[in-house]
């Protein structure tokens, strides 16, 4: 019997670890609206609130901005609006309550 369960484990472990090599699209299920296409190239700004994981220490007196979050490294709202030629509008603050309940 406990055979059968170390089996079985194995064939979850190896399935689970092959699904795991695949990309997100190969494995994920898209909708489509067949009313409304999405363009993403045509988003020019990118607006975003949230905690320590958004924020780059944005002075908002001028909407300057260090590019560096608190990792010191690039964070992913600076990157992706260079990556797409966005205008950022980064209003997040480390620490920043998340909460549905505020």
């Amino acid at each position: 019997m406990n055979n059968i369960f170390l089996i079985g484990f194995i064939i979850i472990l190896i399935i689970k670890n092959a699904f795991a090599y695949l990309e997100g699209s190969k494995t994920s299920t898209t909708y489509l609206s067949s009313t409304n296409k999405f363009n993403y190239h045509n988003i020019t700004e990118l607006v975003v609130f949230g905690d320590s994981l958004s924020a780059i220490h944005t002075n908002f007196n001028d909407m300057t901005y260090t590019g560096i979050n608190n990792s010191k490294g690039e964070s992913w709202t600076v990157h992706l609006a260079n990556l797409n030629n966005m205008t950022l509008w980064n209003y997040s603050v480390s620490g920043a309550c998340i909460d549905k309940d505020m």
